[in-house]
């Protein structure tokens, strides 16, 4: 019994001074400048940003959310950012619609002007106001597309630079991240160890 104690004695002294160095590292990676602190703040930003920014005040971000779902999160909201028209892309439209309208012989000689929606051919009086519809639209100055989206803008472009910088220190703070969740679950199991070792050991002390 004598031995039996001993060995059990020396394997939860091991078990207890592991589960020490364990919530050391633990409570370091939990420090303000580590990477799991980093997240939850990401995801309060997030969230804040989200509530002000939505027309719906609703975001599908919630506190204990996964750092990878989170990421994928960023990823689409990012997307849906970049694809946002702007002047830039606005006027390239109409030029494009323009070139469309023209429909080109072999040689590049131009053999018709239609509309680039119906594909109707259009007399002289439609093609100058089409010509002159174009104009004004890419117009920065004067186009109503462009001065209803020159608003949301700068909103949008903020928005994307504001998800960007989050993807990038949520990406940057995995390491940590994963290094705490893997430390956490052997902490709890160690914890496990510990009490068990415990509740074996003393009934046989008391024998003594």
């Amino acid at each position: 019994l004598q031995q039996t104690i001993g060995e059990k004695s020396a394997l939860l002294s091991h078990n207890k001074r592991s589960l020490e160095t364990l919530k050391a590292r633990e409570a370091a990676l939990c420090a303000d400048d580590r990477g799991v602190q980093k997240i939850r703040r990401v995801i309060n930003a997030v969230r804040n940003f989200e509530h002000q920014q939505l027309d719906t005040g609703v975001t599908v971000v919630q506190n204990d959310m996964e750092p990878q779902k989170l990421l994928e999160h960023l990823t689409e909201r990012i997307g849906e950012y970049s694809a946002e028209d702007t002047p830039e892309s606005i006027a390239r439209t109409m030029k494009k619609l323009k070139k469309m309208s023209k429909v080109k012989g072999s040689g590049g000689q131009i053999l018709d002007i239609i509309c680039p929606c119906c594909q109707r051919s259009m007399d002289t009086n439609e093609v100058m106001m089409f010509d002159a519809t174009m104009e004004s639209l890419s117009d920065p100055i004067r186009s109503e597309l462009i001065q209803t989206d020159q608003a949301s803008v700068g909103k949008n472009r903020s928005a994307l630079r504001n998800y960007e910088t989050w993807r990038k220190i949520v990406s940057q703070s995995m390491p940590d991240y994963l290094d705490h969740t893997r430390i956490t679950n052997e902490v709890n199991d160690l914890e496990v160890s510990v009490s068990n070792g415990e509740d074996e050991l003393k009934p046989m002390q008391d024998e003594l």
